[in-house]
């Protein structure tokens, strides 16, 4: 049984299983297999990890310490497991040189099985390159590895994400993708197995799905779901993948509302004993391209969202394991947001564990990332041993992260196509190959090219700063729709710009200034404009300059009512653009006793529930001059526009009118617009 499956728990308090102090991370994977961390302060080099590698250059790093491996792992195959070292290394047990990697931001094992010793101690020493190692960057300055960096200049150096010693059994499973399908109601799971004997075996894979708990996340209750076992058969030595077609027909479905999540309880079992086991969480959902939408389990879906690059554009303490709680929270509840794009590298793994427990969609970035350098475009011959390393780079990242629920899109490249004339200068053809690798390793999930829209017969169209500024006062909210192609989701990002330190802001600090704080008026009514077209995409960038606004600000209440996925937008109103909206600034002018007709447009972008009660409230001085509502359904995914009139009132000045939406009893979304009655 799966209880049998022991967990190392006396060498290992529950604060180091989880990694981080308590209180910081809201839960944490139950532990993978028999495992021990070495995370904490190594005695040469440090604190490992540093998340994301040093902030500030670094060309070369040591960091060494002992491990002590625990009795418990006698007769298993030990391996050290690093999720990222930046940027090229050697790895050294007991001053013996037993490994090397290149290749930042992505895992690699070291197998120490025949150099430690259970019960006993040993060395660990890990030599590190920069960026601007020769492994990194060729003599001639162009680099034949991804960086994920826009500067040549040794930033993000260093054990940049977890550290385990991880014990396997002599049949044991190396790696297990879930593949959910709701339409099918199955699971598949391809499990990838190792025989590291010398002689032919013959084992059984049991597998069973239990509930995850935030509250008990190192233990396993019952299985909800089991299936008959796996029969796989592997020559001496052999590594091989199985296919386990399970199915499943009232699995509880992983949506950013109800971010549900299983544990995948797997063993290996011959003659009835244990030989190793794996427990590896995920979600049960599906998210496809839909025409020119998304879906999630069926439901049409718009990712609304954020980027950030982890390391930069906010400040550190958001991104860490203690702050990044709040940074999501921010982002879903304050600003009503859904997607957050990990941009330029990969985030530590924390960032997407997390995501899967709060319930927020990821596009999932390579570090493919598209540099400038005005020496451009890459010499052909550099070029190829570029695109045979990304090749690498890319089948190695999509298999660590690939079974986070989270995750709805891989990023493979970001700017990187033949319009960029300053960047390595990629084909067409050369980036729809980085896709086609992807797409071997993971066929469930779409594939972006960020900011090269040149690629339209793939899965999305992705736009970057598509040249609509909101400093156009004649510009329209709906001018957006050049942008749509038929049957294709389109994606629009970094389309505002809000540092004043920006090219193209202005000649002196105070034009700067005053276009960011022009563009910041406009950020939240822009993406009305989005939404109302069906831009199945749009993350702006970016949004956190919303923190250092005054409370009750009107500008971030524009932004998250933009946002709110139960929405009711006055689109007469919203196209009369941000005048009316500006402290002091003109208000549309009605006739005094009229009647006028509102064109309304109801969003219910959540996946479950359809009745909506709505509400128009007419008010001058804090009294009620008129009251109209109703109540619709709107399918999970939709939205619904009609025609509301309502009477103006009598008497000449200023009145508000209030539009509220109710959902399940709870106040949803509640905006007020102020008009001039004459």
């Amino acid at each position: 049984m799966i209880s049998s499956c022991r967990i190392l728990t006396i060498t290992l308090p529950l604060a180091v299983l989880l990694l981080r102090g308590a209180g910081e991370l809201k839960a944490a994977p139950p532990p993978l297999r028999e495992q021990i961390s070495l995370a904490g302060e190594w005695p040469t080099g440090g604190h490992v990890p540093v998340y994301g590698g040093h902030r500030n250059p670094i060309p070369k790093i040591t960091c060494a310490r002992t491990v002590v491996v625990p009795d418990q792992f006698r007769g298993k195959q030990l391996l050290i497991e690093f999720a990222a070292v930046n940027f090229a290394c050697d790895v050294f047990i007991n001053d013996r040189h037993v490994a090397s990697h290149v290749g930042a931001w992505i895992p690699f094992a070291v197998d120490v099985t025949r150099l430690v010793e259970p019960g006993s101690a040993f060395q660990l020493r890990v030599e590190i390159e920069g960026m601007r190692g020769p492994r990194t960057l060729g003599a001639d300055g162009w680099e034949r590895w991804p960086v994920g960096s826009q500067k040549l200049d040794d930033r993000w150096t260093g054990i940049a994400d977890d550290v385990w010693l991880r014990a396997y059994g002599p049949v044991s499973i190396r790696d297990a993708f879930p593949q959910p399908s709701v339409r099918e109601r199955r699971l598949r799971v391809e499990y990838t197995l190792h025989n590291a004997t010398a002689e032919p075996q013959t084992v059984e894979v049991h597998p069973a799905a239990h509930r995850w708990s935030a509250l008990h996340s190192q233990e396993l209750g019952p299985a909800e779901k089991s299936w008959p076992p796996l029969t796989a058969r592997l020559a001496p030595g052999e590594t091989r993948s199985f296919i386990a077609d399970l199915p499943w027909s009232d699995p509880q479905l992983w949506t950013p509302d109800t971010p549900h999540l299983y544990v995948l309880a797997s063993r290996v079992v011959q003659n009835g004993r244990t030989l190793d086991w794996e427990h590896r969480r995920f979600g049960f959902r599906e998210f496809v391209v839909a025409g020119d939408r998304f879906a999630l389990n069926g439901i049409p879906t718009t990712l609304r969202g954020d980027y950030i690059g982890y390391g930069g554009y906010i400040p550190p303490e958001m991104q860490t394991p203690a702050g990044l709680p709040e940074t999501y929270r921010i982002l879903k509840q304050d600003l009503g947001m859904n997607a957050l794009r990990w941009h330029m590298h990969p985030a530590p793994g924390y960032c997407y564990e997390l995501a899967d427990e709060v319930g927020l969609f990821i596009v999932c970035e390579s570090a493919v990332y598209g540099r400038p350098d005005p020496r451009a475009p890459m010499p052909e011959r550099a070029k190829a041993e570029y695109l045979a390393n990304v090749h690498q780079w890319i089948s190695r990242w999509i298999r660590a992260r690939r079974h986070h629920p989270s995750i709805v899109q891989w990023s493979v490249v970001n700017e990187m196509g033949p319009k960029y004339k300053n960047h390595q200068g990629l084909s067409v053809d050369e980036l729809k190959a980085i896709g086609a690798v992807a797409r071997a390793h993971d066929p469930t999930r779409p594939i972006v090219y960020h900011g090269n829209s040149e690629v339209r017969d793939e899965d999305i169209i992705s736009y970057h700063y598509p040249g609509l500024a909101p400093d156009n006062p004649r510009a329209s909210l709906y001018a957006w729709r050049r942008l749509l192609v038929p049957g294709k989701p389109v994606a629009v990002g970094e389309y505002f710009q809000t540092s004043v330190t920006a090219p193209g802001m202005g000649d002196t600090p105070a034009a700067r200034q005053a276009r960011a704080e022009n563009t910041k008026d406009w950020f939240g009514l822009w993406n009305r404009g989005l939404r109302y077209l069906g831009v199945a995409d749009f993350r702006p960038k970016t949004l956190f300059w919303t923190r250092t606004e005054p409370p009750g600000s009107w500008r971030v209440e524009i932004v998250k009512n933009s946002n709110l996925p139960v929405a009711l937008f006055d689109r007469d109103y919203d196209e009369l653009g941000i005048a009316p909206l500006r402290p002091g600034g003109p208000l549309p002018v009605l006739a005094a006793g009229s009647t006028v007709q509102r064109r309304l447009v109801l969003f219910n972008e959540e996946w479950n529930g359809d009745l909506l009660d709505w509400e128009l409230e007419v008010r001058r001085e804090g009294k009620t001059l008129a009251r109209k509502a109703g109540r619709l359904t709107v399918a999970p995914g939709h939205r619904y526009e009609w025609v509301v009139p309502f009477d103006v009132p009598e008497t000449p000045g200023p009145f508000t009118v209030v539009r509220r939406v109710i959902k399940n009893g709870q106040l949803r979304f509640t905006e007020t617009r102020s008009f001039l009655a004459e």
